[in-house]
Order: structure tokens, then C-alpha cells, then sequence
């Protein structure tokens, strides 16, 4: 499987070329290749909610090319001032007993979606230094879990940020809050 953004024009045939597009309004396309053509498997789309179009398209292209996320399943579900949001299945792989999702896994997405919640600010070049996570219920195999990371305070050299874990009922399953030090460094940035 292989992630690309495409146009909804091109998404509404159903099958296409591997090519990808960039546009306002980006795709998170799960594909297949089958007999020389791509099938869609899933698309998520990546909402913009009022950050600067470069910043959206940037912040797009930067998130598909970090390895976790790709190894994670995770997909951005919008991005605003101060703001992200991620959704990733809950896979048997991530499991532990009884198909509960495992904690590492929870503490990975809401690091990841506050540490980028500080780059819809266009200040990129952040690292966690410290982080704490609070769990209130499981989760289980074969669930959608959604994250929102928001800024708290973003500092010249410090940011702190929120983040909050919800399974697809809408259920509270973690909180979290982070401290991130700013780095001042383009070339540092989410898992990189």
C-alpha cells in the first residue's frame, strides 16, 4: 500500500494513474494496484481550518513523509491556527491482551498530533521534552481513535500543548499534556 494525494475530481472515478495532485483541499489515499491500475481503499480528507494555504500544503507534504505515520496507519484530519487533529484503526499489531490498544501506541499519536498542533503556528522545529498521559478507558481492536492536540502557550523557547484521544463513539479514552522545546531548526520537525 502506498499514500498519495489526489483531486476529488480523480477520486470520483474510482481508479487512476499513480500520480499525485496538489490542490487546496489534500487526500489521503490508501491504495492497491491491481492489474496496472490503482483501486482506492480508503480516503480521508485533510481539512483546512483557517491556516495559511502554503503553511496547509507544506504541513501536508511533511506529514506524509514521515515514517511513523505511514507505520502507524495515522492521517491528518485538519489543521487550523493552533490546532491539529489525527485519526488512526486500532490494528491486531498494535494490540495487547484482549485486543486493547497499546498505551506506547496512544503516548506516539498524541505526541505526534500536539507537536504538530505547535507547526500549524509556522514555526517549525520542535522536540518533546517532557510529557504526561493520562488514560481513562480502553480501547479495542477494530476502532477509529481521533486525537486533537491544541497550544496552550507557545513561547520563544518553549511550547506547552493539549491533546485529547477520543475512540469513534465520541468516548474520552487519554489526555495528555506536553512541553516541546523550540529548536529554531527547519530540519527538525514531528518524527524527523
Amino acid at each position: 500500500q502506498e499514500q498519495c494525494r489526489y483531486s476529488l475530481n480523480l477520486v470520483i472515478l474510482g481508479y487512476f494513474n499513480a500520480r499525485c495532485f496538489m490542490l487546496a483541499r489534500y487526500f489521503t489515499v490508501r491504495t492497491t494496484k491491481a492489474g496496472g491500475r490503482v483501486i482506492i481503499m480508503k480516503i480521508t480528507p485533510t481539512e483546512n481550518r483557517g491556516i495559511d494555504e502554503d503553511l496547509f500544503h507544506t504541513l501536508c507534504t511533511l506529514f506524509e513523509d514521515i515514517p511513523i505515520h505511514k507505520t502507524l496507519g495515522m492521517s491528518l484530519t485538519y489543521l487550523g491556527p493552533g490546532v491539529a487533529a489525527m485519526k488512526m484503526n486500532v490494528e491486531p499489531e498494535y494490540t495487547t491482551i484482549k485486543g486493547r490498544l497499546h498505551g506506547g501506541i496512544i503516548a506516539s499519536l498524541l505526541d505526534d498530533v500536539m507537536g504538530w498542533s505547535f507547526n500549524t503556528l509556522g514555526r517549525f522545529g520542535n522536540v518533546t521534552v517532557d510529557m504526561n498521559l493520562n488514560f481513562f478507558s480502553p480501547v479495542f481492536q477494530g476502532s477509529e481513535i481521533i486525537a486533537e492536540g491544541t497550544i496552550v502557550h507557545a513561547g520563544r523557547s518553549i511550547a506547552v500543548t493539549e491533546g485529547s484521544l477520543w475512540d469513534n463513539t465520541g468516548k474520552l479514552i487519554a489526555k495528555s499534556r506536553g512541553t516541546f522545546y523550540v529548536t529554531k531548526n527547519a530540519d527538525i520537525i514531528g518524527a524527523n
